[in-house]
């Protein structure tokens, strides 16, 4: 069956931080956030994690820097992908298409993250430490320093793709969230609605500048903060659809009023087509 679409949308838009592409059907539509993201080996020798403490590194062997690399796109694609649906107002025509029998309908909007692996210079840069197996000289002496590597969004290193404990919170695996601050998410500390967990942040920021929002109480206040893949676990809210959000109004801003935050809803499940006429 033919239908009519009654404004049509920038398909494809290139950025700073990310690359989309929206596609569209009778049954829905499909916002895909595009990131290029440039791995690149930190040799043998020694790093400064993200805290400035000192370890060794071992030269990555081709095996492992693939199977690095693989699960990295993989899991953190599939963990940011399927897991928000956006309902277009009713002013976002062009979510809305009329069909022959004269029936209008509108589409909601699916958001997935699809990651790209580039020899050269991505969206996003990241240097990857190896820091060894734990019987070799380098991984005895990383585990006699009593600490963890700290990565950050730039800095990786190859124990990032097991589940690390983040006690209370559970478990979570480092590269999720640092793909998260890659697609513009900061901690949850930062864009929680809790207004006491977020002053908490703040004042942990100014009173230690040089940690600023990497402060512990920003990973979370509260036992549902410190869960979410932007604190120190695994778990989503509608705020972690921030970036679907915020792209939706350069693919489609005609008819739309208010803020990026006004009209749109984020759901949490698949969302059906719905029938206006």
């Amino acid at each position: 069956m033919s239908i009519h679409w009654k404004m049509n949308p920038h398909e494809s838009i290139k950025g700073k931080q990310f690359n989309s592409k929206l596609s569209r059907n009778d049954q829905q539509a499909t916002l895909t956030l595009e990131l290029d993201l440039h791995l690149e080996k930190i040799p043998s020798g020694f790093t400064f994690d993200a805290d400035g403490k000192i370890f060794l590194t071992e030269k990555w062997n081709s095996h492992d820097w693939l199977r690095f690399r693989t699960k990295i796109q993989r899991e953190s694609s599939a963990h940011w992908s399927g897991k928000f649906w956006l309902v277009p107002p009713d002013s976002a025509l062009s979510f809305m298409y009329v069909n022959q029998r004269g029936e209008t309908w509108r589409v909601n909007v699916e958001c997935n993250l699809k990651i790209f692996l580039t020899t050269t210079k991505g969206h996003t840069r990241a240097r990857v430490a190896h820091l060894g197996q734990p019987s070799s000289s380098v991984g005895r002496f990383n585990r006699a320093q009593r600490s963890s590597f700290r990565s950050h969004s730039r800095l990786y290193n190859n124990t990032d793709l097991r589940p690390q404990s983040k006690g209370a919170s559970g478990t979570q695996r480092t590269h999720v969230h640092e793909v998260g601050h890659a697609i513009g998410q900061p901690h949850i500390g930062q864009m929680t609605s809790n207004v006491g967990s977020a002053l908490q942040c703040l004042y942990a920021a100014l009173k230690d500048p040089q940690q600023g929002t990497n402060s512990d109480i920003c990973y979370g206040a509260t036992p549902s903060e410190l869960n979410n893949t932007m604190g120190a676990g695994e778990a989503m809210t509608v705020r972690n659809a921030d970036p679907w959000k915020k792209r939706i109004l350069r693919h489609a801003p005609w008819g739309l009023s208010g803020s990026w935050d006004g009209p749109w809803t984020v759901r949490m499940s698949r969302q059906p087509r719905t029938r206006i006429s």
